[in-house]
Formats: structure tokens, C-alpha cells, sequence
């Protein structure tokens, strides 16, 4: 949040750099925003409900625990193969 108000961007804006960097490659340090036990959880919860389920549902069945950018860089993690 103190980046995007230092570089005069809203919150939103500065998520999806991050996570379009972070999905081409770039390294991001998700320990600012994912613990390994969220990490963890997300995967587990991404499992059980199987490769259809959508983003709505994985946060419906986290009971919202995780926001939806939290919920794309854990996916992209897992898509990155780390």
C-alpha cells in the first residue's frame, strides 16, 4: 500500500504489477503476503475442489480468509512449479 501511494497508483493497480511480474518470472517475495502454512491451505482447499473451480469458489470454500490477490499469486506459485 506504501508503494502505490508513493507511485500515485491505487492498490489494485500495484496488485496486478506485481502479479503480472510475478507471473512472467520475476521473483516476488511472497512472505509479505503468503505465510507457508496459507500457502499450504490454498493448495489443499485448490485440490479438494478440483482444476475446474475458479477463484470464486476457492475463496467461498477459504470462507474468505484470502483475498483474491493473495489467492492468484498462491496459483501462480503453484503454476511456477515452487
Amino acid at each position: 500500500e506504501q508503494i502505490a501511494q508513493q507511485r500515485g497508483l491505487a492498490v489494485g493497480t500495484m496488485r496486478q504489477h506485481l502479479e503480472r511480474a510475478y507471473s512472467k518470472g520475476r521473483d516476488l517475495r511472497l512472505e509479505e503476503f503468503l505465510s507457508d502454512s496459507d500457502l499450504a491451505a490454498i493448495a489443499a482447499a485448490r485440490a479438494q475442489l478440483g482444476p475446474e473451480a475458479g477463484l470464486r469458489d476457492l475463496f467461498d470454500h477459504l470462507r474468505e480468509k484470502y483475498d483474491y490477490f493473495q489467492l492468484r499469486l498462491a496459483g501462480i506459485r503453484a503454476q511456477r512449479g515452487r
